[in-house]
């Protein structure tokens, strides 16, 4: 209780985290997202039959947030291990001529601070860590995803990939899925056959 809070993500999760701030007693609840903010009504990069990303306000954020877009947190600061501000940036995205990617790009002198005595980490990522990948020289898809077969198997014999390493970040119940049918298939691998259901 009495908290200024800061959630770092925009999405579901975030807005999730919002609600417990303000029904936990935060002084203050802001949540920023590095992505911009998504249009009220569908536009032309989201034709029908595509879902269409558009601005949500939920009930968690009627009960009281602030709402910042395009904002890169670049540190934390505090005394004695406790957390008193987050020194952020405004950023925007600007598409590479050479890979017609979209990079994320510093606007110049929009530093600024926001007050936290709490900050909850809600946000996704965009690709595994590279670590273990390097190491064992595994092949990766476009978006730096492990690259497997049908069977889970990657470039690597042997070694195996599920969930939002192999498919990006996505939801728990992919990740137990994907889990499930990955066992079945290093099962079969190691014995020949398996007797583990079929998803």
């Amino acid at each position: 209780p009495g908290k200024n809070v800061v959630v770092i993500g925009g999405g579901d999760t975030g807005s999730d985290c919002v609600g417990v701030a303000n029904r936990q007693g935060a002084k203050t609840v802001t949540q920023i997202e590095l992505l911009p903010q998504p249009p009220k009504e569908r536009t032309p990069d989201y034709p029908w039959p595509y879902y269409p990303r558009l601005f949500k306000t939920s009930t968690s954020h009627e009960e009281g947030c602030l709402r910042y877009w395009q904002v890169l947190t670049k540190r934390f600061s505090g005394r004695q291990g406790k957390v008193e501000k987050l020194h952020c940036v405004k950023v925007e995205f600007v598409k590479d001529k050479e890979s017609a990617r979209f990079k994320l790009k510093e606007i110049p002198n929009t530093e600024f601070e926001l007050q936290a005595d709490l900050v909850i980490l809600a946000l996704g990522f965009i690709h595994p860590e590279e670590t273990i990948s390097r190491s064992l020289n595994l092949e990766l898809d476009s978006r730096k995803n492990i690259k497997t077969d049908s069977a889970y198997m990657s470039s690597h014999k042997g070694v195996f990939c599920a969930g939002d390493a192999r498919r990006g970040q996505s939801l728990v119940v992919w990740a137990i899925s994907e889990g499930r049918r990955a066992a079945r298939a290093i099962d079969t691998y190691l014995m020949g056959t398996s007797e583990l259901p079929r998803i």
